[in-house]
């Protein structure tokens, strides 16, 4: 006879309270036992430990520290530089044949074994440290000359150095990869063609996923903290994402969108109305009072254009008192004249905006005057640069569209971004 429900569920109940009540016992009992091995390995004098460990992960670090360098954005940005610039420019794999950091990395774990770690007392320098010592670097030593120096000192990487010394490589085709192998039977010599072929080949290569696990990581830590609370969903994780991408974006390239002006709309109305100015002042001069249309502001324009210089420095000298005048608190041209109706406004006196300022103040006129023109050739120059850079940038990246067409993908080729597809027999005839 099949039991009832309401027992059913009440067996349920029950069982679900014992697997808590479980489950709370394992963990007092974990928590326990954690707390135990952490008195007893306090009591073990673990200082000289801690010293040999630091001591080697600092010289790990660096290294870490000088590839993460190497990846990123802002070192691509600055090669880029660099070559709009007319100067000698780096590739990332190129830096990896260098083998200029692991050089420097296997430097500095030798001078561990070779000078007394710093913080540790001579008497502490019994056999165990030093034993202890020898096996954290031998480990770091060999998995760094595993993983990473017999890969470099090897083709592709090998092939690259081509770029510095203007040749290939003195080595046998029995050592070439597929890569090697192809792009030496285009380009048999390495002349100025081969070179540029190549220089696109290494903007294409990426070498780490340093960007790609950072993007993956702080997925997993959005959703590793929201489980305490609520569980997100797929839908909200992908959108925190293209949230952060688009972030990053603006902060390289930022945008003159709708948001931007918009803000700026809205903080141009609140910044108080009224400065100086030649053009203001111009303006002042000739209005006398009337409204300022279109048309008439079209005149106004027109004949501020064709002034005499001797008239333009007098604008612009009434527009450097009138600046004055505006900070100071007063209007920037005086009161304005009222209509006819208006009697009681017109039979009073108005003072002049900043009325009783100093007169020696208008040494400044010629000060500002240089710090215009200073900023105006400054911003010319600046203008001048940021049009060869970008004219480098397109030359740049029509080569690498044009070249880009001629290697196949291989198996020994890192990581390519662009795929190449391959030629046939008959169109390399």
């Amino acid at each position: 006879m099949p039991p009832e429900p309401a027992e059913e569920i009440q067996r349920e109940a029950e069982e679900a309270d014992n697997a808590e009540e479980a489950d709370a016992t394992s963990w007092v009992a974990r928590n326990k036992a954690f707390r135990r091995n952490a008195a007893t390995w306090s009591l073990s004098n673990p200082a000289s430990r801690l010293v040999i460990l630091k001591s080697c992960m600092a010289v790990t670090a660096s290294l870490i520290h000088r590839c993460l360098q190497i990846g990123s954005s802002e070192w691509e940005a600055e090669q880029e530089l660099k070559a709009s610039r007319g100067q000698a420019r780096s590739y990332r794999i190129l830096e990896a044949a260098s083998l200029h950091d692991l050089k420097d990395f296997f430097a500095g774990m030798f001078r561990l074994l070779l000078q007394p770690p710093r913080g540790l007392a001579r008497e502490q320098l019994n056999s165990q440290i030093l034993v202890l010592l020898f096996r954290m670097v031998s480990r770091a030593v060999c998995a760094m000359h595993q993983l990473l120096r017999r890969a470099r000192r090897s083709y592709p990487y090998k092939l690259f150095t081509a770029m510095t010394e203007n040749c290939y490589p003195n080595d046998p085709s029995c050592l070439h990869d597929e890569l090697t192998a192809q792009f030496k039977a285009w380009f048999p010599e390495f002349n100025a063609d081969a070179s540029v072929h190549m220089q696109v080949l290494a903007l294409s290569i990426d070498l780490e996923i340093a960007a790609i696990e950072a993007r993956h990581a702080a997925s997993r830590r959005l959703t590793m903290s929201a489980v305490q609370q609520w569980v997100p969903d797929m839908q909200e994780v992908s959108a925190i994402w293209t949230y952060r991408q688009v972030s990053l974006r603006e902060q390289v390239l930022p945008s003159q969108g709708h948001a931007t002006r918009v803000a700026e709309e809205s903080d141009a109305a609140k910044r108080r109305k009224g400065a100086g100015g030649a053009w203001r002042a111009f303006v002042h001069e000739r209005c006398k009072g009337q409204k300022l249309s279109i048309g008439f502001a079209k005149e106004l324009s027109s004949e501020y254009k064709n002034l005499p210089f001797a008239e333009m420095q007098r604008f612009q000298r009434l527009g450097v008192f009138a600046n004055l005048a505006w900070r100071s608190g007063f209007a920037s041209f005086g009161d304005r004249e009222r209509q006819r109706g208006d009697r009681s406004r017109m039979l009073r006196d108005v003072p002049a905006g900043g009325a009783g300022h100093d007169l020696e103040i208008a040494e400044l006129h010629d000060l500002s005057l240089q710090i215009h023109s200073i900023r105006q050739e400054a911003g010319l120059q600046r203008r001048k640069e940021l049009s060869a850079e970008r004219s480098e940038r397109d030359a740049l990246a029509r080569a690498r569209e044009s070249a880009v067409q001629s290697f196949p993908v291989t198996r020994s080729t890192p990581y390519i971004r662009n795929p190449l597809p391959t030629k046939t027999k008959t169109e390399v005839a």
